[in-house]
């Protein structure tokens, strides 16, 4: 692991989880896309992530991304809710930063808009349905030539 990239977080998010609200959302907007982490956290909600940062579960990673030298928050098992698992990072830090962002009034309207944004744009519309729908069959298709069925 990085010490150098380890540090940046741990400085970052010690930073922002010190800082009155006022010195919050100015360190934030330099810190995160607050736009796509309220996406982020919107999507978690919507698709009922038990691993999401705020959920019971509470698993995320928190990285520092050198070519935006901006944090990045990337999933922990959304492939329990719905797809396949990836990332490295501080997984405490992704619980913490999406505490205090949420504790923010001005970053909670965000990821609330958000999620109805969302929901419109995938449950609504049936959109989330129709490529569930669409994966199923893929899966139905090609499933039995990947494993026989186990025997009982």
């Amino acid at each position: 692991m990085n010490t150098a990239t380890t540090t940046t977080v741990a400085d970052v998010l010690a930073g922002l989880t010190r800082a009155e609200d006022a010195a919050f959302a100015v360190a934030i907007d330099a810190a995160l896309d607050v736009e796509a982490f309220a996406t982020y956290l919107a999507f978690q909600e919507i698709v009922d992530n038990y691993e999401a940062p705020v959920a019971p579960a509470g698993h995320a990673y928190v990285c520092y991304d050198p070519a935006t030298c901006r944090l990045a928050v990337v999933d922990w098992a959304l492939d329990v809710a719905v797809g396949t698992r990836s990332g490295l990072g501080d997984a405490a830090g992704a619980r913490l930063l999406a505490e205090r962002f949420l504790a923010h009034p001005d970053y909670a309207a965000l990821v609330d808009a958000e999620l109805e944004r969302l929901c419109a744009a995938l449950v609504a519309s049936g959109s989330a349905d129709a490529t569930a729908a669409e994966w199923a069959r893929v899966l139905r298709e090609h499933t039995p030539a990947l494993a026989a069925a186990p025997s009982l």
